[in-house]
C-alpha cells in the first residue's frame, strides 16, 4: 500500500498510535486489495474490524507469517559451555534464511 510517500512511523505519529499498528493495518490493506489512498475511500471502520481486533489467546493477534524461534531449545542450548545468545540467533536467522522463511524481528523497509 502506498501512503502518499509519508513513511509508516510519520503517519504512526500524525495519528498518535503506534508504528506496528500502522504497519498491521498497511499488511491488512494490502491482503484486501487496497493498494492506494483512492481505494480507502470507500472502506468503513468496520472493514478493518478484523485487522484491530484483539484475539483470545496469547499471542492471538502475532503475525503468523514469522517463524519464532524455539525457545525450548534456546534454553537448552544455553546451558552448554560457550554457546551465546548471539551464536544461537545467529544460526536460527540463517536457517529461516535458508529455508526461505521470515524470522521474528525481519524488517522491510
Amino acid at each position: 500500500m502506498v501512503l502518499g510517500g509519508v513513511s509508516q512511523r510519520q503517519v504512526a505519529k500524525a495519528l498518535g498510535v503506534s508504528r506496528d499498528t500502522v504497519a498491521v493495518l498497511v499488511r491488512y490493506a494490502d491482503s484486501q486489495g487496497w493498494k492506494d489512498l483512492e481505494d480507502l475511500d470507500n472502506v468503513r471502520e468496520i472493514d478493518l474490524e478484523p485487522a484491530v481486533l484483539r484475539k483470545k489467546n496469547i499471542g492471538g493477534n502475532r503475525d503468523l507469517s514469522y517463524v519464532m524461534p524455539d525457545y525450548e531449545i534456546v534454553h537448552q542450548e544455553l546451558a552448554h559451555e560457550h554457546v551465546t545468545l548471539r551464536m544461537l540467533w545467529e544460526e536460527y536467522v540463517e536457517r529461516c534464511i535458508h529455508t526461505g522463511q521470515r524470522y521474528y524481528m525481519e524488517t522491510h523497509g
